[in-house]
């Protein structure tokens, strides 16, 4: 077991190690509530086929700007389609899965041999987290602000620890597989609770996030 460790964090491995440490401290983070699976999202939903207008910058017809085309690649391997953190958790354990069946022992990650092994278990971790995290594609999309409030006054169950005015998530069933949705309550006076069936009251565009109210008890 001491071996393994050792191994763990010697060479190449410690770099993959590292990142996999990372990953579990957010999800500790997640667990306890103290920040939102949507903390590191990047947004990358916008027309790749616009052009692009601006007095150092000109697309013709037929050819697309490097930003486009770097938008394209990431989307291709999912990243904006989950959010950030599942998909490099995926990356992580991958790269570190990698990392420990071709190079472990190796202790010589400052040379150009052990960056050759990070870029090549790295390269194939791309295509791995691909794979991977194809199936959660689109469980957790927030519907589109045009329909939201088709959600008002429906209900939810909260997923996280607890959701107060900071922050939140809850759970909405849906005919496919249900929608995981960002909510916030309205003042602190109100923390609903993991596993409480919460209303949803409102939607706050800027924010794309909803806020929810306690269930009303029927008399």
């Amino acid at each position: 077991m001491v071996e393994f460790l050792y191994d763990c964090f010697q060479g190449p491995a410690l770099v993959a190690s590292t990142l996999v440490c990372c990953v579990m401290a957010y999800w500790a983070m997640v667990t306890l509530g103290a920040v939102d699976l949507d903390t590191f999202d990047i947004d990358l939903d916008f027309d790749l086929d616009a052009d692009i207008d601006g007095p150092d910058v000109q697309v013709d017809g037929g050819h697309h700007s490097p930003l486009s085309v770097g938008m394209v690649g990431l989307k291709f391997f999912n990243l904006g389609e989950v959010p950030l953190m599942v998909w490099m958790t995926c990356f992580a354990i991958c790269t570190w899965a990698l990392t420990m069946l071709f190079d472990r022992g190796m202790s010589n990650a400052d040379t150009i041999e052990g960056l050759k092994a990070l870029a090549r278990n790295g390269g194939i971790a791309l295509f791995l987290a691909k794979f991977m995290t194809q199936p959660l594609k689109g469980f957790f999309v927030t519907p589109e602000i045009n329909k939201s409030e088709n959600l008002l006054g429906q209900t939810c169950i909260v997923t996280t620890s607890e959701v107060n005015s900071k922050h939140g998530q809850a759970s909405y069933a849906t005919e496919a597989s249900p929608l995981v949705i960002n909510v916030r309550t309205e003042d602190d006076q109100f923390v609903a609770q993991k596993g409480e069936t919460v209303r949803i009251v409102d939607f706050e565009p800027e924010r794309n996030t909803f806020i929810i109210q306690r269930v009303q008890q029927e008399t």
